[in-house]
């Protein structure tokens, strides 16, 4: 009579029991009794016992059709008794000394990461705050970002002039802001004079820091 023949097992299974031999290994170094004897337990529950499969037609070994059901469950009750064995092999590890002396190092190192965190999120705030400081006081924050020019000067002078269209920016400073809380500006500007031709002037303004209001203005002669 020709042996029969047997199916492999499934992938899954073949998983769990390497998984399940790995962690009896790490339970029977850890001395952790209770959650080794849960491992084997659940490694019984997926081993292939002979009384859970019969022989097919075909020669083949199958699983016997009444004990599917409860083949299934066994696998994940299996499953469960695993994560509870790691769970528990867990719990009693951090319950040694060496466990202890672990977490503790391991917090130590949580802490001075966090603080070394905070830190870092300080300082990067104190210079974005020395950053927009020093922004305010030298002004610049009140001249425009596309030509650098002051535009409540800019529609100050320009309609002043005998022809307000040839008005041409050229360049503005600004002083740092003072012990009043003000800014000096001094645009450069080009217009057209009375003959036709262009000439180069200058306009003052007075200008308030806190919300680059201006104060006064005046064309310089």
């Amino acid at each position: 009579m020709t042996p029969a023949a047997t199916r492999p097992m499934s992938g899954l299974r073949i998983a769990f029991l390497t998984i399940a031999m790995v962690l009896l290994l790490m339970t029977l170094a850890a001395k952790t009794w209770l959650a080794t004897a849960i491992v084997v337990i659940a490694i019984a529950f997926v081993a292939p016992w002979p009384f859970l499969f019969e022989t097919g037609a075909d020669g083949l070994r199958r699983t016997r059709g009444d004990l599917i059901r409860l083949r299934k469950w066994m696998g994940r009750i299996a499953v469960l008794l695993a994560v509870v064995a790691l769970f528990a092999m867990s719990s009693a590890w951090s319950d040694t000394p060496e466990g202890k002396a672990a977490m503790a190092k391991h917090d130590q190192e949580r802490r001075i990461e966090q603080a070394m965190d905070e830190a870092r999120e300080r300082a990067e705030t104190a210079k974005e705050q020395a950053a927009a400081d020093e922004e305010a006081r030298s002004g610049l924050h009140c001249l425009s970002k596309w030509d650098g020019s002051f535009p409540a000067l800019v529609n100050a002078v320009e309609p002043t002039m005998r022809n307000p269209d040839s008005f041409e920016h050229i360049e503005t400073r600004i002083t740092r802001r003072d012990s009043d809380g003000n800014h000096n500006v001094l645009m450069s500007f080009r217009a057209q004079n009375g003959f036709g031709g262009m000439n180069v002037e200058s306009a003052f303004a007075l200008v308030r820091g806190s919300d680059c209001r201006m104060l006064e203005w005046r064309i310089m002669g």
